[in-house]
């Protein structure tokens, strides 16, 4: 809205035989017709009689209204287009950075709606453009009032571990699965030690009081590294089917409460969302989290185990 009450005031002032009240809808552009990346200053301003196209305030193009059948939104590389056509031909009104997009797509889409339906301007979609986060200005997410670099993150993983409340025996489960697999991790480099100082350097090996004895050792430490790697696999495979099943239930949960949210919303706010913005807040957004619960806390905390124990033998062998 800010936006487009400071063009309408800036056409105003460049062109007097416009009123505010004539101007149904204006919008920046920031780049020039042409294919360069050449910055620029210009805005459109659709009234209910000429489509006017400002750079610099200096009017470069202009189209009667009624002679206009199409407005149409273009997604290009790097930038997005607005289009209309005018007496059968495409043309050009302007072109835009990515910023733009959804201002572009949704000021088109209303321009399109009052073509073809003659109803009013909507300016709702307003709301979702103009918002911006009150600490650090920059703008909301497409579709959220919420800033993710100023929320209290903490908070959000409280609301989790409050919904993963029936399923935290899974995850202490696999907490404690974390431990035992740090532990089994160090037996390999101390096995290692074993065979390379007692039989594999020639001089220890010449101690051994007989070949049998040499033979049975050496067997019974390779015997030993085979069962600790079968073993870390094993423990690894229960680990991961424990932190997935309780990841699985945790957003089975969320995406029942996020759908009923969705079901419980009004017709009208249902209307701003496209269907694939409302199916990407079920499944995507759900899914992010569900990698994060599965993989990426059992590898923090599973690093964490193992440098704190590493760290503490390195100091009883070497103070």
């Amino acid at each position: 809205m800010s936006e487009r009450i400071e063009l309408t005031s800036r056409l105003c002032r460049i062109n007097p035989d416009v009123s505010p009240e004539d101007v149904i809808v204006a919008f920046s552009f920031d780049l020039k017709h042409d294919e360069s990346e050449e910055p620029t200053d210009g805005f459109v301003a659709v009234t209910d009689k000429k489509v006017y196209v400002y750079e610099h305030d200096v009017l470069i193009a202009g189209y009667d209204t009624e002679k206009i059948t199409e407005y149409k939104y273009v997604a290009g590389v790097g930038c997005v287009f607005a289009e209309c056509t005018v007496d059968g031909v495409h043309t050009l009104l302007c072109r835009g950075s990515m910023s733009h997009r959804d201002a572009y797509s949704s000021i088109l889409w209303q321009l399109n709606r009052r073509l073809e339906h003659g109803s009013k301007y909507n300016y709702a979609y307003e709301e979702d453009l103009d918002t911006v986060c009150p600490e650090c200005q920059r703008k909301y997410p497409p579709g959220s009032h919420i800033c993710p670099h100023c929320t209290a993150k903490a908070g959000y993983l409280k609301r989790v571990w409050e919904i993963a409340k029936p399923y935290r025996a899974y995850i202490f489960f696999s907490i404690f699965l974390y431990f035992v697999t740090a532990a089994v991790q160090l037996i390999p480099p101390e096995l290692n030690r074993i065979l390379v100082d007692k039989y594999i350097d020639a001089e220890n090996a010449l101690e051994m009081s007989t070949e049998a004895v040499f033979i049975t050792g050496f067997l019974t430490v390779i015997l030993s590294i085979l069962m600790v790697n079968i073993l870390q696999r094993v423990l690894g495979v229960v680990r991961s089917l424990a932190m997935i099943n309780a990841g699985t239930k945790i957003i089975v949960a969320l995406r029942d409460m996020v759908f009923s949210k969705i079901q419980q919303l009004s017709v009208s706010r249902i209307s701003k969302r496209t269907a694939g913005e409302l199916i990407n807040r079920v499944t995507n957004d759900t899914n992010q989290l569900q990698g994060f619960i599965t993989n990426e806390i059992g590898g923090f905390v599973e690093q964490i185990i193992i440098f704190i124990v590493v760290s503490i033998i390195l100091f009883i062998y070497d103070w």
